[in-house]
C-alpha cells in the first residue's frame, strides 16, 4: 500500500495514478495490468448428493497489502502467526449452479467491494494447531495483557498508571488490528439492497475447529 493520492484508487478498473493508495496497476491499452479477473468453483457435497456447484468469481481484484508473519511461541509450543488480508473488487458475484451449469440459481453481486480482515497482531497472536483427532484448530487467544496497573476511575490518563493506560491505548487505537467490510451495493438476482459496512471490528477471542462429518 502507498501514501494517499501515490498510488492508484483500489476498486478504479481505469484508475489514473494519484487517485488512491493500491500499487497495483489497472489495465490500459498500452499496460496488460496487475490485477487478476479471479474464479473459483467448489463442488457441494451434502451427503451423497453432489449434483451442485458454488461458483465465486471477483473482477479486477487487488491485495495489495495483505501479509502472513508466522513465529513459534515458545511457551505454548505452538505456531503462532499474523494475518492480513486485503481484498478489493469492483465486482465479486456469487451463485451456485447444476454440476453442467445448465440452470443455475440467484445470483448474489457485491459491488465495490472491500475487505480489511486482520487476525492476530503482536499483542494478541493467531495460534495453529491439530488437535488428536487430527482436526485443525485457529485459535485467537486473550490478549496478554501487561502487569496490573491502576485506571483511573474516569478513564483519562491523568491519574492512572501510564504504562498500562498506554499500553491498552496503543491496542484500542491501532487500525491495524481491526477489520472493516464495505459493499457498495448488495444485490440478489434483479433486486438490490443498498450498501452496507461493517467498520472497526476487533477480534478479541475466536476459537475455529474442523470437524469430521463422515458417519
Amino acid at each position: 500500500m502507498l501514501g494517499v493520492g501515490e498510488g492508484y484508487d483500489c476498486l478504479g478498473g481505469s484508475a489514473a495514478a494519484g487517485s488512491g493508495t493500491c500499487s497495483s496497476r489497472p489495465a490500459t491499452e498500452s499496460w496488460i495490468g496487475e490485477r487478476a479477473d479471479m474464479g473459483m468453483q467448489m463442488n457441494v457435497a451434502v451427503g451423497a448428493d453432489r449434483s451442485a456447484n458454488l461458483n465465486i468469481h471477483a473482477k479486477s481484484a487487488v491485495v495489495d497489502g495483505s501479509y502472513l508473519r508466522l513465529w513459534g511461541d515458545d511457551a505454548r509450543q505452538q505456531m503462532a502467526g499474523q494475518f492480513k488480508l486485503n481484498f478489493y473488487s469492483p465486482e465479486l458475484t456469487i451463485n451456485a449452479c447444476t454440476q453442467d451449469g445448465s440452470e443455475c440459481g440467484s445470483r448474489i453481486t457485491m459491488s465495490d467491494f472491500v475487505l480489511q480482515l486482520a487476525i492476530g497482531n503482536e499483542l494478541q497472536p493467531v495460534f495453529f494447531d491439530v488437535d488428536g483427532t487430527g482436526n485443525f484448530v485457529l485459535e485467537v487467544d486473550a490478549i496478554a495483557a501487561p502487569a496490573p496497573g491502576q485506571i483511573a476511575a474516569n478513564g483519562l490518563r491523568d491519574g492512572s498508571d501510564t504504562a498500562t493506560w498506554d499500553f491498552y491505548e496503543a491496542y484500542y487505537t491501532n487500525p491495524e488490528y481491526r477489520s472493516n467490510l464495505r459493499i457498495g451495493n448488495f444485490g440478489v438476482g434483479d433486486r438490490d439492497f443498498g450498501s452496507a459496512r461493517i467498520e472497526g471490528m476487533l477480534i478479541q477471542h475466536l476459537e475455529i475447529r474442523t470437524k469430521d462429518l463422515a458417519p
